[in-house]
């Protein structure tokens, strides 16, 4: 009776089995190198399988029909399953009727011996990882990718650094069944070290790494592995997204409203007020839905991407509410949901919080909750942390080098005692002093661009600000416009020198794309600038990382950069930093730049009043997070001290101009 159980078990289960095609991404029966195909059927039957090998292209090169015999297999090479093959090279499968055969290709380097095996792939995917990937320096440097599915597949191969940053990318496209092999040093321009290859495509795709190890002595395989859900898909039709979302970590609504979208700033999660409208097509919006009805959006003129979700309703109109408890709560929760800094500075915010609850009531006047408000923000040292209302505003930003040794000099004389007047005053002898180093020197971009020649060979281009180059109400289109046209003019003088300085030490900031816009009349070819996130409540965005390109229609300058950065280089000129410094052809100079890299949250509390706040972390192309401390230079110097603001002399400058010698 047992015996009978057991065989009805046995037939059950076999006639259940689904039907398996087991496939290999890669093949090679070439000079030294040879495949092996190893295979086992587990059945108490024989099963019959075929056997199909492609070349590269994705032409079908061989088809053989073979009896695996019941708990046997075969261990041989692909040439001996294809006698008649003539493609050295390409990839193939083995539909299994049973669904129950395993197996594996194995890898030769005859002349030293040595393998690696990879497991057949059961299934191809929409979304692949190659995981634990080192770079050149060990594993799976080369990658195998075949499109498995009977149309074009259109692929987007992102390296990631093991903390979610994209590290470079790039797209391929394989007709149905062909097959990508190469090194990743092939495929990307840069191969940092520790990476994981995503694939993600609009059919099936396979893939394997194999890797090369020194002197041919080892050998590395590995199979991709199949991610749940599917890549995002770009928006066809704006009817998909019409109504509004929520724009995650950002206290806003964006709206989607026939050919229009406007985005609406949030108030205390309870209210809004409409900041900007605009037609999507005008302002160049791409837009990506994923599985779980997400909703990316980039937003190329600005160098930003949206993640958002979908809300069930607008926000309502704005009421002004003066409650200075309900203030007060609003400012704590724009704080615990969006500032990006807690973990990094010395702050008991909780015990900060709790004396800020004690000390406001119901009868709270405006003076004394806005002193409660600074003394909240004041300890954060955020360089884009502010409180503006119509009677004061706060500044948590701590002095910085120039500032601080400006002030020392105030504090020494006796003849000016207004502290701006003061400081003004020594940005005017800098300015009356750059015009004796400097010939010719001319204005553009609405007065925020400078450039001249500091000699027969070395030309001269200052920022004094990242935005406004059309005016003060131009929108991002015409600003960057603006700056096209005064770079243009710029490098009409100054293209053909070997040598340039980049001044950058008077710039507050502005816009990062613009500053994107800037490195790209300096980039030799893409590489990995910087990477961003914004804090979501416990959590962050996924990272989005930017890269410095050549512009994609002006020559890009060929000559030497001498960049030069202070504690007063803030903001989007820090993020020109960033683009810069990747460059071969840059040497930085001077001080460290502000260390005010994240942009300003603008939350509006229900009284009117306005909070700004870090909530986002910038890392530079090699993962380090400068804020507070500034960007390093290459080599350092003192930026405009008492001793050159005295002497009437740029020694910073007069350094850069000695590189330029030699």
């Amino acid at each position: 009776m047992k015996s009978l159980l057991l065989l009805t078990t046995v037939f059950i289960f076999h006639s259940l089995a689904a039907e398996q095609v087991l496939t290999s991404s890669h093949y090679s029966v070439s000079g030294p190198w040879d495949t092996k195909i190893v295979l086992y059927n587990p059945q108490r039957a024989d099963v019959a399988v075929t056997l199909r090998a492609f070349d590269a292209a994705g032409r079908e090169a061989e088809s053989i029909s073979w009896l695996v015999p019941a708990e046997g297999g075969f261990d041989g090479s692909v040439a001996d399953l294809f006698p008649d093959l003539e493609a050295t090279s390409g990839w193939f499968q083995i539909e299994d009727p049973s669904g129950t055969l395993e197996g594996y290709s194995q890898y030769l380097f005859h002349p030293t011996g040595a393998a690696a095996v990879a497991p057949f792939s059961r299934q191809g995917g929409r979304r692949v990882a190659m995981l634990g990937l080192a770079g050149e320096t060990s594993a799976f440097t080369g990658l195998a990718l075949v499109n498995g599915d009977r149309r074009q597949a259109n692929v987007t191969c992102t390296l990631k650094f093991a903390d979610g940053r994209p590290a470079a990318v790039t797209q391929l496209q394989l007709t149905p069944g062909q097959k990508y092999l190469g090194l990743l040093r092939e495929l990307f321009d840069q191969v940092p070290r520790a990476v994981t290859l995503v694939l993600e495509a609009d059919q099936n795709i396979y893939a394997m790494g194999l890797d090369v190890g020194f002197g041919f002595l080892q050998l590395n395989a590995g199979v991709g592995e199949i991610l749940p859900g599917n890549p995002e898909q770009r928006v066809a039709d704006l009817a998909e997204i019409e109504g509004p979302w929520r724009r995650l970590g950002y206290a806003q609504t964006m709206v989607f409203e026939g050919e229009d979208f406007y985005l609406i700033d949030s108030v205390d999660g309870r209210c809004g007020e409409l900041v900007f409208e605009a037609g999507v097509a005008d302002i160049g919006l791409e837009m990506y839905l994923d599985d779980n009805d997400g909703l990316r959006v980039d937003v190329p003129v600005t160098a930003e991407t949206y993640y958002l979700e979908r809300s069930e309703s607008l926000p309502e109109t704005c009421a002004l509410d003066a409650d200075p408890e309900r203030n007060l709560e609003a400012f704590i929760a724009a704080f615990e949901q969006h500032f990006a800094f807690f973990p990094a500075i010395d702050y008991d915010w909780p015990a900060a919080v709790a004396a800020a609850r004690a000390a406001v009531g119901p009868t709270t006047d405006d003076q004394t909750l806005f002193e409660v408000l600074t003394e909240l923000q004041d300890p954060t040292n955020d360089g884009h942390g502010t409180l503006v209302t119509p009677f004061d505003e706060s500044d948590p930003e701590p002095m910085k080098t120039y500032t601080a040794d400006v002030y020392a000099q105030f504090l020494d004389q006796q003849e000016i005692t207004d502290w701006e007047t003061f400081y003004e005053l020594q940005e005017q002898i800098w300015d009356e002093t750059l015009h004796t180093y400097v010939t010719d020197l001319q204005t553009t971009g609405n007065g925020f661009i400078r450039w001249g020649k500091l000699n027969d060979h070395t030309g001269y281009l200052a920022f004094s600000l990242m935005f406004r180059f059309a005016g003060p109400d131009a929108d991002p289109l015409e600003e960057a416009a603006a700056l096209e046209a005064a770079l243009d003019r710029v490098f009409a003088d100054l293209g053909d020198l070997p040598y340039m300085v980049l001044d950058n030490r008077w710039n507050p900031g502005g816009d990062d794309a613009l500053a994107q816009a800037v490195a790209s009349r300096f980039a030799d070819k893409p590489r990995l600038a910087y990477s961003e996130k914004g804090r979501v409540g416990a959590g962050f965005t996924p990272w989005r990382s930017h890269w410095v390109k050549p512009h994609a229609t002006r020559p890009t300058y060929q000559g030497d950069v001498v960049y030069l950065t202070s504690s007063n280089t803030n903001s989007a000129a820090e993020i020109l930093t960033f683009l810069m410094r990747p460059l071969p052809n840059v040497l930085h100079f001077g001080e460290r730049t502000s260390g005010a890299l994240s942009d300003a949250l603008e939350v509006t509390l229900p009284n009117g009043w306005q909070v700004n706040l870090s909530n986002e972390i910038y890392l530079d192309h090699e993962g380090y997070w400068f804020e507070y401390t500034g960007i390093p230079p290459q080599v350092s110097m003192p930026h405009f001290p008492r001793s050159d603001r005295e002497n009437r002399r740029d020694s910073l400058l007069e350094a850069a101009l000695t590189y330029t010698k030699n």
